[in-house]
C-alpha cells in the first residue's frame, strides 16, 4: 500500500502534462488554446524580510480560486488512474478490482 498526501494539491500539476492530458481527452482546440492563454507567461516574486526576490516563471499548478481549477485537477488525476487499469494489482472482491482510493487531497495505491 502506498499513501500520498497532496499538500497543496493544485501545485503538483505540471502544465505541460496538463495540456497533453486535455488533448488526449479530446478537449476542443479552442478551449485548450483559451486555457493556455490564461496560463501563459505566469510569473511571480516572493517577499522575504522586506525585499522582493527576482521574478521567476511558473510552470506548475492550476490557479487558486479559479472556476476551472477543480475540473482541470480532476481530469489531470483521472489520467493517472486511467493508466492504472492496465496493471494487475489491487484489492479484488469478486469481479470488482480496487487499485486506488482518492479522497480530497489523499491518494492510496493498493498493490499485492
Amino acid at each position: 500500500m502506498y499513501f500520498r498526501r497532496f499538500g497543496k494539491a493544485y501545485d503538483t500539476v505540471k502544465r505541460i502534462d496538463l495540456w497533453r492530458t486535455l488533448s488526449m481527452h479530446d478537449v476542443s482546440s479552442g478551449l485548450l488554446q483559451a486555457l493556455q492563454f490564461l496560463y501563459r507567461s505566469s510569473s511571480a516574486c516572493v517577499r522575504i524580510n522586506g525585499p522582493y526576490t527576482d521574478w521567476f516563471d511558473i510552470s506548475r499548478s492550476v490557479r487558486q480560486r479559479c472556476e476551472a481549477s477543480p475540473w482541470l485537477f480532476n481530469l489531470f488525476m483521472f489520467s493517472f488512474l486511467y493508466d492504472l487499469k492496465e496493471y494487475e494489482y489491487g484489492l479484488r472482491m469478486d469481479e470488482l478490482s480496487v487499485k486506488c482510493l482518492l479522497y480530497a487531497n489523499n491518494q492510496v495505491m493498493l498493490a499485492p
